[in-house]
């Protein structure tokens, strides 16, 4: 056969191979052009049948069913704020509402301390005791940005006053003891931290289950439908939220959208407050100095929230300030900002006692800065 023929027989064999697969995707485009469309169809009827039901309704006037369910809410928004939890430490008292039916919304830059944010949250909550209850809290992380076993490491340096930062460097006892502590943060639901693709008490894995709405959403119905207890919600963080299982063809900001919504919706229904992290820009980028201008991507999560607090590190000073860009509750305090010291990875009240500290390891450092100034001076004398 001549090489003519062969590269005929090959071609006319690639072509077919390229039509078989333009077939195939065909068939898949057809597939999810009807998922969609029955999904926008199903949606338009139930629009439909809400616009109906509408014409119906007598808004000049409500039912006792009504009446009832908005004193009912009203008396657990009222007990809730009489049994408030302190947000992170006392510095925050009067500014922060820490209880259920409150949406904070927590927002830094990439780097500025999220995580650490997260870890002191979970910790203050955890360590301190319910007013109603007088049991200590419970904490849930739901997390698409750090693997559990970070989230649990930070919690324990915390706890133990060590230095996350430094980590790599810990000593055996060390590493055994945060390994320990996971199983004693993790038992009886103190802190439960899921990420993005948790494994249940059944072993079964569920993908999707921290960057998807319908994954958040499965979540807060499993706490309201089975009445699990738990003192603070934190989602850390909100731009990584980003798809739907339902709908794969949204888009981002649609999501996004869906998002500031249903949180704003469940945080009527959940035990606790819910805490979301947030990723900004800087403040002189494009020249945005409004915080819900700074939030990366989609503005949504900013306004449907409570609370909305932008944290920004001080690390030369070991400080941080907090900026309170909105609270509905207390407009007063809008502007205010707090700053908290930051002692080996816990914030901490800004107070003498702190401050103290704060010097001496200041000075330490800057000592140990000139020390080292001075030997790489002798060692380059040397080297001449």
């Amino acid at each position: 056969m001549s090489d003519k023929v062969q590269d005929a027989i090959k071609a006319l064999e690639q072509t077919g191979e390229a039509e078989k697969r333009r077939r195939e995707l065909q068939e898949k485009k057809v597939i999810i052009d009807s998922y969609r469309a029955d999904a926008d169809m199903k949606r338009i009827e139930q629009e439909k049948r809400d616009m109906q039901a509408m014409k119906s309704a007598d808004f000049s006037q409500m039912g006792d069913a009504a009446i009832q369910r908005i004193r009912d809410d009203n008396q657990e928004y009222v007990e809730g704020a009489k049994n408030s939890r302190t947000f992170i430490n006392d510095s925050f008292k009067g500014h922060v509402p820490f209880w259920p039916g409150n949406y904070i919304v927590v927002g830094a830059r990439s780097g500025e301390g999220k995580s650490t944010a997260v870890a002191n949250i979970a910790y203050s909550t955890i360590k301190n005791k319910n007013p109603a209850t007088g049991a200590l809290g419970k904490a849930l992380v739901i997390t698409n940005e750090e693997e559990p076993s970070s989230v649990y490491n930070r919690v324990t340096c915390i706890h133990k006053g060590w230095n996350y930062i430094g980590h790599e460097n810990f000593s055996e006892e060390q590493v055994k003891t945060m390994d320990e502590m996971i199983h004693l943060w993790a038992k009886d639901r103190k802190l439960v931290v899921i990420n993005d693709n948790f494994i249940d008490q059944n072993g079964v894995q569920h993908r999707g289950a921290t960057t998807s709405l319908e994954g958040i959403q499965m979540i807060f119905d499993h706490i309201v439908d089975n009445k699990i207890h738990c003192d603070v919600i934190i989602i850390d963080y909100s731009q990584k939220i980003s798809t739907s299982k339902k709908n794969p063809w949204k888009k981002n900001y649609e999501v996004q959208y869906e998002l500031a919504y249903l949180i704003d919706n469940y945080k009527k229904k959940l035990p606790c407050p819910i805490v979301v992290m947030t990723q900004l820009m800087a403040p002189d980028k494009q020249n945005l100095q409004d915080f819900q201008e700074r939030i990366r991507g989609s503005k949504e999560i900013y306004f449907p929230c409570t609370v909305a607090l932008e944290m920004i590190p001080d690390r030369n000073n070991l400080r941080t300030k907090w900026t309170l860009h909105k609270n509905r509750w207390n407009t007063s305090v809008q502007g205010v900002t707090i700053v908290t010291g930051y002692d080996n990875g816990k914030f901490v009240p800004d107070d003498a006692d702190f401050a103290a500290k704060a010097t001496a390891r200041i000075l330490e450092r800057e000592n140990k800065a000139m020390s080292q100034s001075r030997l790489s001076g002798v060692f380059e004398k040397e080297s001449k």
